[in-house]
């Protein structure tokens, strides 16, 4: 189970719940406390990502308290099903709210089952790069497969397309207890060239990678020295949560000043 943690605290190209849901299989037949010890590692090592903090906490907690049982069976089971729960929900309330060009950037399942989901309705997708992983490319070329107009854009030309889209349409890693997304590096820039042009923020979520109890490590900035310079950069970002309109989670939509409270009794009914 350790040997398999440490796999995953090293990986940095998976998502949050790409991860979550090999930590969690790796996990079956084990103890509680063996769980949540592998958890609280892989989560270490990844700490924009809420989703993996609060599995930690919940199998701590469910290991202190003795249950409820099958717990981590629980666990598998909702995140491998959010993503179409999610889909579903965001397709129905874009497609009512007469979303039919968006902007998305990197590469997020859930964003894609539903870009996928709405494909009939959609009219162009234009897709953000994403650099410095390039994760963009991957997303162009997979929902072009499925037969979507795509355009893929550079990261620095966000603003210039941004008036021809009626909704930008993100993941994320994180919601802060203000409201605010965690998600890759450009999301704030992109949200607040969509919102000045008009359009739409919306976020696509589990209530389980909302930080509930306020322990978010915070985004980290990395250096490297090149030729005589420094090269700084990020991999995640913050856009404040004035700037999301919904996000969509597998209960429903929620505005940023509700999403908190919402995920703290999605986890309390999980506690029991």
């Amino acid at each position: 189970m350790i040997g398999v943690a440490e796999e995953l605290a090293r990986d940095r190209e998976s998502g949050a719940r790409e991860i979550a849901l090999r930590l969690l299989e790796a996990a079956r037949g084990t103890q509680l406390w063996e769980a949540a010890a592998a958890a609280r590692l892989v989560a270490s090592a990844h700490r924009e990502m809420s989703l993996l903090d609060n599995i930690s906490w919940i199998l701590g907690e469910a290991a202190r308290r003795g249950g409820p049982r099958g717990i981590l069976a629980r666990l598998r089971a909702e995140i491998a099903g959010e993503a179409r729960a999610i889909a579903e929900r965001a397709a129905e309330i874009l497609a009512g709210r007469g979303v039919r060009r968006v902007m998305t950037l990197s590469w997020s399942s859930t964003v894609y089952a539903a870009l996928t989901e709405m494909g009939g309705v959609l009219e162009r997708v234009y897709v953000m790069e994403s650099l410095p992983g390039g994760e963009g490319r991957v997303t162009a070329r997979r929902l072009a497969g499925e037969g979507l107009d795509v355009a893929l854009i550079p990261d620095s030309s966000a603003g210039h397309y941004a008036g021809r889209v009626d909704a930008l349409l993100v993941g994320g890693d994180a919601v802060l207890r203000d409201g605010s997304l965690v998600n890759k590096a450009g999301t704030s820039l992109a949200a607040r060239a969509v919102k000045a042009a008009g359009g739409r923020v919306y976020a696509l979520v589990g209530l389980l990678k909302v930080d509930v109890r306020g322990v978010h490590g915070g985004v980290r900035e990395f250096e490297e020295r090149r030729e005589g310079y420094t090269w700084s950069y990020v991999v995640f970002d913050v856009t404040p949560g004035t700037l999301v309109d919904l996000y969509v989670t597998p209960r429903g939509g929620y505005g940023p000043g509700e999403v908190v409270e919402a995920a703290a009794r999605y986890i309390r009914e999980m506690l029991g």
